[in-house]
């Protein structure tokens, strides 16, 4: 009770206000340094990109949430690499916080050989006059590390495709 006339049951509701405020205090620090951390864009060689990062900077500023609202959501697309003999399956969330993720599975033809993959980051969608939008992420994953990638993408129901021919599927 909150006049301490039961003692017993005060110290617990006290105990579980404070651990779902360490708990909020996590997440906001977590999301804090999550964004921190993709501030930059870096080069495989871990240099930063000047070019790329400056982009993004604008793009994240612009802050355009009906074009981050229109991709929204979970996407799924299958590239081949016939040079190679192999097919990613691949899956990509964006959500309308600007959080990025994806998830892959790459396998060689005519094999059981696979290998997965997986990465986040942020990124920004940018509606353009065309109607079309300009998405760019900055991600992370197992090879790489602040890797700034940009695309025009353009979305019709549940398909997107982007300017260098990929297109994928809402699943979610």
């Amino acid at each position: 009770m909150w006049w301490g006339i039961n003692n017993g049951a005060d110290i617990q509701m006290k105990t579980a206000w404070k651990v779902a405020a360490l708990a909020l205090a996590t997440v906001v620090v977590a999301g804090e340094t999550q964004a921190a951390m993709f501030q930059q864009c870096l080069t495989p060689q871990g240099q930063v990109n000047q070019q790329q990062t400056q982009t993004f900077m604008q793009l994240m500023q612009a802050n355009d949430m009906q074009g981050a609202q229109m991709i929204s959501g979970v996407w799924y697309t299958e590239i081949p690499a016939p040079q190679l003999n192999m097919i990613s399956y691949q899956y990509q969330s964006f959500q309308p916080t600007g959080n990025w993720e994806y998830r892959d599975k790459t396998c060689t033809a005519g094999t059981s050989f696979c290998s997965e993959n997986q990465g986040h980051g942020q990124f920004a969608a940018v509606r353009q006059n065309d109607g079309s939008l300009y998405v760019m992420v900055n991600f992370s994953d197992m090879q790489r590390n602040s890797t700034c990638v940009g695309y025009f993408a353009r979305i019709q129901g549940n398909t997107f495709m982007t300017n260098e021919g990929a297109q994928f599927q809402r699943v979610q």
